[in-house]
């Protein structure tokens, strides 16, 4: 198994944070990328892509003196500025030659979470069960007997199982067909999201919910999340140099 980060935008919606990335904020004494890259080699993935756009040489310098500088690879989209994160993925498609744990490149989380994943079933999604109806900028899921049957931000408090964290795990033989969905979700609107193709994609494969419990986990999506990131992390003992 390997892992896609997916880090090409450039992060609008944080405002101006004083960073040359979303990626590369610094909570506490590491940055964001710099979190999850340890939290999945520290849960047994050593082969990481990073998928850069947006002021990829920053992101990609940021590693020069890293001891784990091996294990993590770059992928440029040539094109981050005409779409959103599905154009990224598909157009690191090639990048795609074994299992898959998809992980977006704004996210604090514990890594008991990618722990969990790995354990979970072979097409599984993160998701808290917990936060079901409450109103935060994450897609909701609709869950029958643990499949998953509809994930987005479409979904009605009242109708939502659970909000999808942002770490999917995806078996190499179902991205023919994502990426088939994904072309023509492109060909329609360029500016398709990641999670548009997955509802086709659940018709079709049963994909299953991996229950966080009550690991931690947010997304920076606005220069106030900065904050609240630095209190979670020191909260839970997630601060120091390891």
């Amino acid at each position: 198994m390997k892992a896609i980060i997916l880090a090409a935008g450039s992060g609008k919606r944080s405002g101006k944070h004083g960073y040359k990335h979303k990626s590369l904020i610094k909570l506490n004494l590491k940055t964001v990328i710099e979190r999850i890259i340890e939290n999945l080699l520290n849960s047994g993935i050593k082969e990481i892509t990073v998928i850069t756009g947006f002021n990829a040489k920053y992101i990609k310098a940021s590693f020069d003196n890293k001891e784990y500088k091996d294990n993590v690879s770059f992928f440029y989209n040539s094109k981050w500025k005409h779409g959103n994160n599905l154009l990224s993925l598909y157009e690191a498609r090639g990048e795609i030659n074994k299992d898959i744990l998809i992980v977006n490149g704004d996210m604090v989380f514990s890594e008991e979470i990618i722990k969990k994943l790995i354990k979970s079933d072979k097409n599984s999604i993160a998701v808290d069960v917990n936060r079901k109806a409450q109103e935060i900028d994450s897609p909701g899921t609709i869950v029958r007997n643990n499949r998953i049957l509809d994930l987005g931000r479409h979904i009605n408090i009242k109708d939502n199982s659970g909000y999808a964290v942002g770490l999917y795990k995806i078996s190499q033989d179902i991205f023919k067909s994502f990426f088939d969905v994904s072309e023509q979700l492109l060909d329609k609107d360029i500016n398709s999201g990641f999670h548009d193709p997955l509802n086709k994609i659940f018709e079709q494969y049963f994909f299953s919910i991996c229950d966080v419990g009550n690991d931690f986990w947010m997304d920076i999506d606005v220069i106030g999340d900065i904050n609240i990131a630095r209190k979670l992390l020191k909260e839970n003992n997630s601060w120091e140099i390891s």
